[in-house]
């Protein structure tokens, strides 16, 4: 990270420059170098290291050009793995679908397409291909960036249903069992991924362990029909805007303005619905004897306090995680789910352990 207005801001736009500076600067004096060499001389064992290194001389010429190769290897990877999937996997133009939340009668997809024509979506269950239904899907427009969401209701429990669209969408979707046969379920939780990472350069540039292509893996081809048919909820969290994000300066707030627009295009609008629609960004849902509340820890915490000594967020109690609203939202929900007899799952993305509030971390707690 670098600082910026007293803040910490994302540092690519300023270490890719010095990067390409410091390269420039090195072929510069390496080709002065040459250019101003005397007749060859051998000289200490030393010499031949320093011209692998990437130092010219001219009684080791070939050691040098191996050495300058090898020295220019390094910048050209960071380059590689800033702009090759910017480059070679362009997205402006990727078209996709993929399921939201689903219940027992419902399911909500959204879909990607810069077709400027309506798009009618169609589906039917996968038991009679004859029952076919139609609807219309909201046109898209820039300021959505060409996303739109399709709720579908009226649907039959545990069944599964086939899609299509005239804009090229297919998929499948499975709605969830009755209620009475929902004792079992299973969750997948993922975090952080960050495409090609640890960076190799023999892979995909959109490449993530265990997962392909996230980001602009809806138009890949490791975006699988089961990863599609899959409901998938997301959460906001600091690494939608910049890591450990809190709001305080302007500058980050222009930060969180841009990241909050795509996470409620692509994310938040086929999430479960919000509790609060001025606050979208926390939900809760309900499976079976299970209710899931899912927060947001981002856009209604406490300034960042200064930090007198070591270990210390010199909060003293004051400082708030959630915000006045979403803290009431919690304390109806977990009093309505004890009444009613439900296991209850607080979902943070933030840890509440006492190892995460000190070190490196103890401005991302919720000690304070």
């Amino acid at each position: 990270m670098t600082k910026f207005a007293g803040e910490k801001l994302p540092t690519g736009s300023r270490y890719l420059p010095i990067i390409l500076s410091c390269t420039l600067v090195y072929l510069a004096s390496y080709f002065t170098l040459r250019s101003l060499a005397q007749k060859p001389t051998r000289t200490s064992l030393v010499t031949p290291i320093l011209a692998l290194g990437g130092l010219y001389h001219p009684a080791y010429w070939r050691l040098s050009t191996a050495g300058a190769l090898i020295t220019l290897v390094a910048p050209l990877l960071s380059y590689d793995f800033v702009y090759r999937a910017h480059f070679l996997h362009p997205s402006q133009h990727i078209s996709f679908a993929r399921v939201g939340w689903v219940t027992e009668t419902s399911a909500r997809l959204l879909m990607r397409s810069t077709v400027p024509d309506q798009v009618d979506v169609s589906y039917w269950p996968s038991h009679d291909s004859s029952a076919v239904s139609h609807v219309e899907l909201s046109q898209s427009s820039l300021k959505t960036d060409f996303t739109s969401r399709l709720y579908i209701e009226d649907l039959q429990p545990g069944i599964t249903y086939f899609y299509n669209s005239t804009a090229g969408h297919k998929g499948s979707f499975t709605t969830r069992r009755s209620k009475h046969d929902q004792k079992q379920f299973n969750l997948l939780s993922t975090s952080c991924q960050k495409p090609n990472w640890p960076y190799n350069p023999l892979s995909h540039s959109l490449a993530i362990s265990g997962l392909e292509h996230v980001d602009k893996i809806y138009s890949s081809p490791s975006w699988t029909p089961l990863l599609r048919s899959i409901p998938w909820l997301h959460m906001f969290d600091d690494h939608e805007i910049i890591n450990d994000y809190a709001p305080s300066s302007s500058a980050l707030s222009d930060l969180f303005i841009q990241a909050i627009d795509p996470f409620i295009n692509y994310q938040q609008a086929v999430n479960p619905p919000p509790i609060s629609l001025t606050q979208p960004t926390y939900f809760r849902f309900e499976i079976g004897d299970v209710s899931f509340f899912v927060l947001d820890c981002r856009s209604w915490r406490s300034t960042q306090p200064a930090r007198p000594g070591a270990n210390s967020t010199a909060g003293f109690g004051n400082r708030t995680m959630l915000g006045e609203s979403q803290l009431t939202a919690v304390k109806e929900w977990a009093e309505e789910g004890t009444r009613d007899g439900k296991l209850l799952v607080l979902v943070s993305g933030v840890p509440i352990t006492r190892n995460w509030s000190e070190g490196k971390d103890e401005m991302d707690s919720w000690a304070g």
